[in-house]
């Protein structure tokens, strides 16, 4: 099913997530579907989940100045938490129009650290009436805990937001871990942003281990089990447990304020060697 039906076919059924995370496709592909499902949540004669594009708020959405559209994009090569507070502050007023005020990053990936924790706090605890769409092209470099926060839409890999959604899990815990870890981690100047990465990387350990132990998917937190990786690639339990105990053991050493650098260089180390041995 495409991205764009299955996020109708949810605002239909009054099913509609508060944050959604679009990976892959063509960037105004991607900015074209969330304008669509925008303009039906705020159309007054929608059809199921498709706007009417006739009505003033349509042709607002259109014409791209609907006041409860907001379209949040990097200034210079990123986006800031100044962008992210001043709408934080904004989304504490009701809609313009009375309908639903939907948020988008775009692209995602060029949140800051601390821009990515201060979304990440408003995502927890999310108003009502308000809808966040993340468009990404480089999913990795998110922080997991947004990540863990919305449901993944992939755009041309297998069935939207299944098979995609788990391949992202696939590229954060496997094939993209030591990257993700290398250039994420460095840009982190507080310790609780790293304890968060840490976290999310926890989570994601914790999912797949159940998943290969139980084949239960409702004993799963969030997303759902990984496919099998491309390369040939297969963790197995025992891998998956050594990986969170790696993670566990640093994130007690982190927080007991030992050298930083140090920490996070021999935890890649470990996750690297038990990943590329499985």
């Amino acid at each position: 099913m495409a991205v764009q039906e299955r996020l109708e076919k949810a605002l239909a059924a009054g099913r509609l997530s508060h944050a959604y995370l679009l990976v892959g496709g063509e960037a105004g592909e991607k900015l074209r579907t969330v304008r669509q499902i925008a303009a039906a949540l705020n159309c007054p004669h929608r059809d199921g989940g498709r706007a009417c594009g006739r009505c003033p708020s349509c042709r607002q959405m259109e014409a791209g100045c609907h006041p409860d559209y907001h379209l949040i994009e990097p200034r210079g090569a990123s986006i800031k938490i100044d962008l992210v507070r001043k709408l934080e502050r904004e989304l504490r007023l009701k809609a313009f129009q009375g309908g639903a005020q939907v948020v988008v990053f775009h692209p995602a990936e060029t949140l800051t650290p601390e821009a990515a924790n201060c979304l990440l706090k408003i995502l927890e605890e999310p108003p009502a009436g308000v809808y966040f769409f993340l468009l990404a092209a480089q999913p990795a470099l998110l922080l997991p805990t947004v990540v863990s926060r919305c449901q993944v839409l992939s755009y041309g890999r297998g069935r939207a937001g299944e098979e995609g959604g788990r391949s992202l899990w696939e590229e954060v815990l496997v094939s993209e871990l030591g990257r993700l870890m290398t250039s994420v981690l460095p840009r982190l100047e507080k310790e609780e942003d790293i304890l968060s990465v840490l976290d999310g990387l926890m989570l994601a350990c914790r999912e797949q281990l159940v998943w290969e132990l139980t084949r239960e998917e409702g004993l799963l937190l969030e997303g759902g089990p990984l496919p099998p990786h491309p390369a040939g690639i297969s963790l197995s339990p025992a891998v998956l447990w050594r990986c969170y105990r790696h993670l566990r053991r640093i994130r007690a050493v982190l927080e007991q304020n030992a050298n930083r650098r140090l920490a996070l260089e021999v935890l890649l180390l470990n996750l690297h060697r038990e990943i590329h041995s499985a």
